[in-house]
């Protein structure tokens, strides 16, 4: 049972890091056409997400092989389902996140990419 609760918490925190990147992506895609707002949206250390993802299939290979390769793979298939179906609510969870992101690094700079600002607007 420890096994599935440790997992269910990593692939929530794998999901939400997850719609933050893809959200950060469209939001670059509706305001230039291209990716290279990507870098800027997302946090400093966003590199460290990768570290969640590899607990995340660590967990599982403990699980598959310490308590039950049915509920491992059950969990896996669960975990790709959800990356699949489940719809992220990009404005309620990081149009907050990406304004103030925004604005606290171009505070400095007179040029404040407004087309950026309006893309996280219409999220």
């Amino acid at each position: 049972m420890y096994y599935i609760s440790v997992f269910i918490i990593i692939a929530l925190v794998n999901f939400y890091f997850f719609g933050m990147q893809r959200a950060a992506m469209i939001i670059s895609r509706n305001a230039s056409g291209d990716s290279r707002f990507v870098t800027v949206l997302l946090p400093d250390k966003f590199f460290l997400v990768r570290l969640i993802t590899l607990a995340k299939y660590i967990i599982l290979i403990l699980m598959l092989l310490f308590y039950s390769w049915q509920t491992g793979l059950l969990c896996f298939g669960a975990d790709c389902l959800a990356f699949i179906l489940i719809p992220i609510p990009y404005r309620l969870l990081y149009s907050r996140v990406f304004t103030a992101r925004v604005i606290r690094i171009f505070k400095s700079s007179s040029m404040v990419p407004y087309a950026l600002i309006d893309s996280i607007s219409r999220l």
